[in-house]
């Protein structure tokens, strides 16, 4: 029984260590300054994903100017075709279920419902950072180096 609590442990700690690698220094720094008031970590949350969505707009820069994707996206460039309209589909669904998630839990623990909006677009958008950086990496894997 106590290996097995040690392993839950140790896999906590390292999930916990990957999480906290993923967010930048500046939203740490942001928090670390914050006077652990909603409003204060509603400004790091938002902050942290406008950095990330810097990311994901340059990933599909990336992939639109592709000319392996152009059929996928009914031709090049990010401002037409299915990346654009993926880009805007992905934002409004986030934008609502926060929307969403914020007022269920806002009803739950008592924060405020922007504190539970700005978290969760933090972490979706987070999310889909990953998720566009693994496509892009494995387009220069399998694709590039065919």
């Amino acid at each position: 029984m106590k290996k097995f609590l040690s392993a839950v442990l140790m896999s906590a700690c390292v999930l916990g260590t990957a999480e906290a690698q993923a967010q930048s220094t500046e939203y740490y720094n942001c928090v670390n300054a914050s006077n652990k008031q909603d409003d204060d970590y509603v400004k790091c949350y938002l902050e942290e994903a406008k950095r990330d969505v810097a990311k994901i707009d340059s990933y599909y820069q990336k992939m639109s100017s592709n000319p392996k994707f152009s059929t996928w996206n009914n031709g090049n460039g990010m401002f037409k075709g299915n990346f654009k309209d993926m880009l805007d589909t992905w934002i409004s669904f986030r934008n609502r279920y926060c929307s969403l998630y914020a007022q269920t839990y806002s009803e739950y623990d008592g924060s405020s419902v922007a504190y539970h909006q700005a978290e969760c677009i933090m972490q979706l958008t987070k999310r889909h950072a990953e998720d566009m950086d693994g496509l892009w990496q494995t387009s220069v894997s399998k694709i590039y180096n065919e």
